[in-house]
This record gives structure tokens, C-alpha cells and sequence, in this order.
């Protein structure tokens, strides 16, 4: 197979990447290459839009800011067609090896999760991703994408063109990602760092059209996810169960800020996947999470009053006071007072000894701000 992006036999251009993106893991850096590669190929066979973090990473752009391993895609082609196509490449693909997992758990009419396997340039043995494609999938999600021409990760240019979700519609999508195990959400905590990480990156970059999109887009979504799923049940109640289970990240009772159990999920997740480790620290993850809780307030009273306009300003307008308070720094403080008010509701967050940061404070009050009025 003539390579684009990749090079099974040296690894010139992995060293590359690493001196401009600043990445020291080079088998981690291949396999990214290798995601854009086998994007390269597929995109070819069928109609795509990527999705979650390899999404978030090219809206982001240079410099990279976290590592994503595999790459996720949504298609309107039905999966016995793509099931198709990829048995048809397996014996195009010469040094590659590409199969299918056995059948999900979830969507099992829908969701192929591809394996791909090629020799490494700086490991012995293979350098191996997965391709997740979601397939059916309906225009209201589809309608979403945007095309980039020459996105540029790492220092690398891929110039294959790459449709993406659009930044609000990808808000939109991750935020589906943190709702009720018992529904579309996560089945647990372990991969909710990534998942928060980017809602937070991209609405630090979102503008004010942005916003819009993510709230208008929310329900249909939601909407479409939930007949995929063959779920009863509503937005409002995802949209709660979304709130609730940020909500149980925290545990200030004890002077900490994470609960026990997630501090270790973030721990990992800090350690393998995050760039600079001293600028994203535990401080900047709370704020993080509070930003996806404010996202839920503006989706909850969004669904009930239907002011797109109005939400999609005050929303926009909370994100750039937040981002004005941390570029300002200052030291933590408390305000037992306010962490009580708080505290009648969620009794992790009752802490009169808890020290926050004056970002932290800033979007705390927002978040919380019906509980406070």
C-alpha cells in the first residue's frame, strides 16, 4: 500500500511531529499518523464525519494540546454496507490488517469497532488503533459537519480534506456523552477526563454562533440518540441526569476537590494524555467540570423557555468573564456562606474549609445560580 501520512519503514517523520508538537511518546505520536491514514483510506470507500477527540484535536489545532489514540466516525451508510466494504479491503490493504470486533454491546445494529493493525517504525511488533463507526446515522446529526482543507496537527498537514462535526455541534455531541449510564451516557466515570477536557477546550475557543449551535443541536441529537437506543425517555431528564453526575465529581467535604474514586481516573488520564502536565493540573480540571454543569443549566432553562438567543448570549458571556478570571489568576479563598447555600442540595459540595480559585468561584456561582437566587 503506498502511504500517506505513514511510514512503516522509518520513522523520520514521527521525530518531526515530536520536535513541533512537544509530545515525548513517540508510539503514541504513530499512532495518531496511523488514525489519519486509515482515515485517508476509508474516507475514499464511504462518506464520513469524525466525531470526539480526534475532532476536538482538529478544531483545536496546533499545538496539540492532549493525545487521542483512536478515531470515531459517523456515516449514514447502513453497517451491513460498511461491513462490506471493510472485508472487501482486507485484502487491499497488504502490510495493514483491518477487522471487525465482535458485536457490541450497545448498538449492535449500528456500531462497528474497527481494528487496525500495521508494523511500527519505533516499537517492535505493530502500532494498532481503532476506528469506531457509528452507522444510520440521521441528517440532523450529519448536517452538522464541516470540511477542513488543510488541517494541521503536530507540525503535520493533512490535506486529504476531513469533515468534522462543527465546534457547537461537537459540544453538543460530548456533552450526550455524560448523561445517564442508563441511557446514551458513559457506563462509568473512567473515561469522563477526556470527555470534559474537550467540552472545555472548545468552549474556550467558541464563539458566539458556536454556542448557538451547540444548543440548538443538543436536542435533536439527543432526540435522534435516544430512537438509535430504543430509550423512553425525555431531554430534560439527560439533561438532569448530566448535571447530577458532573456534580458527583466533587467531593469538598474533606479539603479536597475531586472525589476519591475520579481523582484516579483523572490522575491516569493527566498522565498519558495531557500535554504539560504543571499547566493542566487538578485546579484547571474543577473548572472544567463546572463548565460542562453550567453548559446543563443553559440546556435545562433552554428547554424550558426556549430563548435560543438569549441563552446562547448568556452562556457565551459566562464562558469569556471565566476565561478573563483565569488569565487574571489569584490566590483561593473561601466563602463557606455560599458552599452551604449550595450544599442543601448537593451535600458533597458543603465544605466550609474548601479553598477556590477565583475562576473557580466565578463559574461556581453561575452554575449554581438558580440554587443561589
Amino acid at each position: 500500500m503506498q502511504w500517506r501520512y505513514h511510514n512503516s519503514k522509518s520513522s523520520e517523520h514521527l521525530h518531526r511531529i515530536r520536535a513541533q508538537s512537544g509530545f515525548s511518546d513517540l508510539p503514541m505520536l504513530e499512532k495518531i499518523v496511523l488514525d489519519f491514514e486509515m482515515h485517508y483510506r476509508l474516507q475514499a470507500e464511504f462518506d464520513m464525519v469524525v466525531r470526539g477527540g480526534m475532532a476536538a484535536l482538529l478544531h483545536a489545532g496546533d499545538p496539540i494540546q492532549r493525545i487521542s489514540e483512536d478515531i470515531d466516525v459517523l456515516t449514514a451508510v447502513p453497517k451491513p454496507k460498511i461491513v462490506s466494504i471493510i472485508g472487501r479491503l482486507k485484502e487491499d490493504f497488504g502490510e495493514v490488517e483491518i477487522g471487525i470486533e465482535g458485536e457490541p454491546t450497545r448498538l449492535p445494529g449500528h456500531l462497528i469497532h474497527c481494528n487496525i493493525k500495521c508494523p511500527s517504525s519505533v516499537v517492535k511488533g505493530t502500532c494498532s488503533v481503532k476506528v469506531d463507526i457509528l452507522c444510520g446515522v440521521d441528517q440532523c446529526m450529519l448536517s452538522q459537519a464541516q470540511t477542513l482543507k488543510s488541517a494541521r496537527l503536530g507540525g503535520m498537514t493533512l490535506d486529504h480534506g476531513i469533515s468534522v462535526l462543527s465546534r457547537g455541534a461537537l459540544i453538543a455531541d460530548k456533552m450526550c456523552t455524560l448523561t445517564s449510564a442508563k441511557t446514551m451516557g458513559l457506563r462509568g466515570p473512567r473515561n469522563f477526563p477526556k470527555q470534559i477536557f474537550d467540552i472545555a477546550m472548545m468552549l474556550r475557543g467558541t464563539d458566539l454562533d458556536g454556542v448557538k449551535t451547540f444548543l440548538a443541536a443538543y436536542p435533536d441529537f439527543v432526540s435522534f440518540m435516544l430512537r438509535m437506543h430504543g430509550i423512553a425517555s425525555t431531554t430534560r431528564d439527560l439533561i438532569d441526569s448530566t448535571h447530577d453526575r458532573c456534580v458527583s465529581l466533587f467531593d469538598f467535604r474533606e479539603g479536597v476537590l475531586l472525589s476519591p474514586e475520579y481523582q484516579k481516573f483523572y490522575t491516569r488520564f493527566q498522565s498519558r494524555y495531557v500535554k504539560n502536565r504543571r499547566v493542566h493540573t487538578e485546579v484547571h480540571h474543577v473548572e472544567e467540570i463546572l463548565l460542562a454543569i453550567l453548559c446543563a443549566r443553559h440546556l435545562r432553562e433552554h428547554a424550558v423557555d426556549g430563548d435560543l438567543d438569549g441563552h446562547s448570549r448568556g452562556l457565551h458571556g459566562a464562558i469569556r468573564r471565566y476565561v478573563r478570571a483565569r488569565d487574571a489568576g489569584g490566590s483561593p479563598t473561601p466563602d463557606p456562606g455560599t458552599l452551604a447555600r449550595i450544599g442543601e442540595a448537593h451535600r458533597n459540595l458543603a465544605s466550609p474549609g474548601a479553598l477556590l480559585t477565583p475562576a473557580q468561584w466565578m463559574l461556581l456561582l453561575e452554575a449554581f445560580a438558580p440554587l443561589l437566587a
